[in-house]
């Protein structure tokens, strides 16, 4: 990644803080918005992101399927049982 001439550290949440700066302008909070920006998309940190998060999805749905089937199988027929109860109790 080419330089931005912003010293940025990781804050523990995820997000940076401009380094040396106690509390940054708008300007610099502009530039150091940008910077995380324009270096997310460098990395093409978000598709990389959705792609990890669908490997895990695809690796629960596969270890749990039978269970969710079943617990599908217990909301189907729960919502049958409302939708008819809604039905016989309907006030006109």
């Amino acid at each position: 990644m080419k330089s931005r001439k912003i010293n940025v550290t990781p804050d523990g949440n995820g997000a940076f803080d401009a380094v040396g700066y106690d509390s940054p302008n708008l300007e610099s909070q502009v530039k150091i918005a940008v910077t995380e920006v324009e270096c997310k998309d460098e990395i093409n940190l978000t598709q990389r992101l959705a792609d990890t998060m669908a490997n895990y999805q695809n690796i629960f749905i596969s270890e749990n399927e039978a269970a969710l089937i079943e617990q599908k199988k217990k909301l189907q027929a729960a919502l049958e049982t409302a939708n008819k109860t809604i039905a016989n109790h309907a006030v006109s």
